[in-house]
């Protein structure tokens, strides 16, 4: 491939990012491909319909994936006969099925330089693999060890690569092969946290949204005020519509204002009956990047980019966790003392209102709050994620982590 360059001299690289459909999983590749367009490189998303007048709205183009039933017969990788008794593809195997062969076509006719993934997405690594190219793990998130990847994804991943004609590799380590980016500190993960090898820890960028989504009429508390952030996240807060009444309930009439954002293009009529609150405000999205400075506290389900965003700003967390990593983190944030967890049993509106009031009561959790962020702040800016990544399209091979990196 001819590499284009800048007009100092410097080399210019095509680089894909991936997401899978949800609005989160996109905000959480933004920064990095942001930093890599603001360097000078050509950067494009592959991602859903859903989400490509977003990924356009912020500048950049798009290569259109379909991760749900294929369009049409064909552009699908064919998954190997189950055995009687055997459990069906995971939902992940199906995907990149769909994901591979469309992105094998597409590298026909814009063929890029490097991949970054949506951790959870595998059919751009395959697509990848297939055209010799390097790939990189965009925001590490699931941490999973090469036994758990096994025995999630089964032999069917390696079965696809054997569709495309790649090698064998049923320990899955060809997953992280090259780079991969944690945007956390090493002191908020568990000591028995599987970290790989080029696996680089990054600090991490303030949470940004995209160009025109969110609330417009949302407007910051007074000076001083002491303010409260409460969000279920844009994809757990369909799946679990109950938890919102209790949640707003234990905010309405308490003596700092608060915001409950219950995910866009939500339905807010339900939630009226609480409108009487003078110091409750609920929308649908409001970007954390307005939201975050005002805070003192955040009640969340503990996604991973919610909870990095709330440390990135030293705020202390309630967190409710509903399902994927949510217990992970909610341990990770308790342990450190940056979190109170409230379980299943304590989620009626006074258990929420108790343990807000406890943790804006008792500084031990802000103190542990700004003991992360500090972390944050010690680690490599996003500018070395950009030349981690310019070294991998030029070179073309493995980046161990530096062994003075923590994890």
């Amino acid at each position: 491939m001819q590499v284009q360059r800048h007009a100092e001299g410097r080399p210019r690289y095509r680089v894909l990012f991936t997401s899978l459909p949800y609005l989160s999983h996109l905000l959480a590749q933004l920064p990095l491909a942001r930093a890599m367009r603001d360097a000078g490189h050509e950067a494009r998303f592959a991602t859903s319909a859903a989400l490509a007048g977003m990924v356009r709205a912020d500048g950049f183009a798009v290569v259109p994936v379909e991760f749900g039933e294929p369009p049409e017969p064909g552009l699908e990788l064919p998954l190997r006969p189950r055995q009687p008794g055997e459990q069906p593809p995971r939902p992940r195997v199906r995907v990149a099925a769909r994901v591979a062969p469309a992105l094998t076509r597409a590298f026909e006719q814009w063929l890029p330089d490097v991949v970054v993934r949506d951790p959870l997405e595998y059919g751009s690594y395959l697509a990848a693999e297939h055209a010799g190219i390097p790939h990189a793990v965009g925001r590490e998130g699931p941490f999973w060890p090469p036994q758990t990847r096994q025995a999630m994804l089964g032999t069917d991943l390696d079965d696809l690569r054997g569709r495309l004609g790649l090698p064998p590799d049923p320990s899955t380590q060809a997953l992280y092969r090259f780079l991969a980016f944690v945007f956390a500190p090493p002191e908020l993960l568990s000591a028995d946290t599987y970290i790989s090898p080029v696996t680089h820890f990054i600090r991490p960028a303030p949470a940004d949204s995209v160009s025109g989504l969110g609330d417009a009429d949302w407007t910051p508390p007074p000076p001083g005020a002491t303010f409260v952030y409460a969000t279920l996240g844009t994809v757990f807060s369909r799946k679990n519509p109950g938890l919102l009444g209790p949640l707003i309930e234990a905010l309405a009439g308490e003596r700092y204002q608060a915001l409950v954002t219950a995910g866009p293009g939500r339905d807010l009529r339900p939630l009226t009956r609480f409108a009487a609150a003078r110091n409750l405000t609920v929308l649908g999205y409001v970007p954390q990047s307005a939201v975050l400075p005002h805070c003192d506290v955040i009640v969340a389900h503990g996604g991973f980019h919610t909870v990095i965003g709330a440390l990135l700003h030293g705020l202390p967390l309630v967190l409710l966790p509903l399902g994927g990593d949510h217990a992970r983190n909610a341990r990770w944030c308790s342990a450190q003392g940056a979190a109170l967890v409230l379980d299943e049993a304590h989620r009626g509106p006074e258990s929420i209102r108790a343990g807000i009031r406890q943790v804006l009561a008792e500084p031990g959790y802000r103190d542990a709050a700004k003991r992360l962020q500090a972390a944050m702040a010690d680690l490599p800016g996003m500018a070395t994620a950009v030349s981690l990544l310019e070294r991998l399209a030029a070179t073309r091979a493995p980046i161990r982590r530096d062994p003075g990196q923590e994890g």
